[in-house]
């Protein structure tokens, strides 16, 4: 049997066999002082900016963004890859599904439809494909999707120009480790598949992790845009310096042991191709799960031509070596 609670923000099934009583457990300071601490700790780590930094500011509201906007010169083929399975993006069918095939009413099937609504030569129903993996928390499992979605990936783009006899333009959208499944690509293709290309790679509260994060320095990888949001704990839980294959690529010796931090970071190092946003919605940073919601997902056209905005004003500030952050700050009212 489950119960409703209502709270002002959302709605609760609570199961009452698994409601645990504390009223009649006897007061401990010293638990309560360590779940404190923790506590704290927690927070501060929520705080921390990741990195050195320049703010650029920009303020995005929704109720001005027209439909039917941003028109691309090629066709282009969307791919959405979800992040760890403990998300409810974890119903994502296994391989490569067209939006289209997806269950009439699903959640990303109804994202997708209103994304394309609003920006209708830049993403479409028929290109749009959304990747399933295991969405375990493991370095193997990431690269192990990698290798399937490059596979399968190449067999769409060699299916369309041999259909349409012209190359389309790829486009990979990615929440959380399905960032790093992307990133794995560059180390999983083919030496000689030159021509496997990623125009467009956003990635969205990507977890950046040492093993990784390097990945996004190759050529094949053209234009990368990165959002995150300064309180998303999800980002940076994951404990990339507790993992072998960390403690491998970056042996403890010296001053190498700073090389590898505790937790994952939120930002990129600077690089000519990369922009990055920290985003705020309606005065709120964005939460871990909120970044793959329809308020965010079905802007990401805008949130990307802010950030090519923000570069344009900034040329010339700033030298290339900088970690430049623009600071968007969307309002959904």
């Amino acid at each position: 049997m489950f119960l409703p609670v209502t709270t002002n923000q959302m709605h609760l099934m609570v199961n009452p066999d698994r409601i645990r009583l504390h009223r009649d457990e006897p007061y401990n300071p010293c638990v309560t002082m360590k779940r404190l601490s923790t506590s704290l700790l927690i927070f501060a780590l929520a705080l921390l900016p990741g990195c050195k930094q320049h703010l650029v500011k920009r303020v995005i509201s929704t109720a001005k963004i027209p439909d039917k906007q941003f028109v691309a010169p090629e066709p282009i083929i969307t791919v959405w890859v979800h992040g760890t399975s403990f998300t409810w993006w974890r119903h994502c069918p296994f391989g490569l599904t067209p939006a289209y095939a997806l269950p009439d009413g699903s959640r990303l099937q109804r994202f997708v439809k209103k994304l394309a609504g609003r920006y209708p030569e830049g993403y479409s129903l028929k290109t749009f494909y959304a990747f399933g993996w295991s969405g375990r928390l493991s370095f193997e499992e990431r690269e192990q999707a990698a290798h399937d979605l490059y596979r399968l990936l190449r067999k769409e783009i060699m299916a369309y120009e041999h259909s349409y006899l012209v190359r389309p333009r790829v486009r990979l959208i990615c929440h959380s480790h399905g960032g790093n499944v992307a990133l794995n690509l560059a180390k999983v293709k083919q030496p000689h598949d030159v021509h496997f290309v990623v125009d467009e790679l956003i990635l969205l509260a990507c977890p950046v992790q040492k093993v990784t994060s390097n990945y996004l320095l190759d050529p094949m990888f053209k234009k990368v845009y990165a959002l995150y949001s300064r309180n998303d704990l999800g980002q940076i839980m994951d404990p990339q310096g507790l993992y072998s294959i960390s403690r491998a690529a970056h042996p403890v010796s010296g001053k190498q042991r700073a090389q590898c931090p505790l937790l994952s970071e939120r930002c990129f190092a600077p690089h000519q191709k990369l922009l990055q946003g920290r985003l705020r919605v309606d005065g709120a940073s964005a939460s871990h799960i909120e970044f793959a919601d329809e308020h965010i997902f079905t802007i990401l056209p805008t949130l990307t031509a802010a950030l090519e905005e923000c570069k344009q004003e900034a040329a010339g500030r700033f030298v290339e070596q900088e970690n430049v952050i623009y600071s968007l700050r969307v309002k959904t009212a």
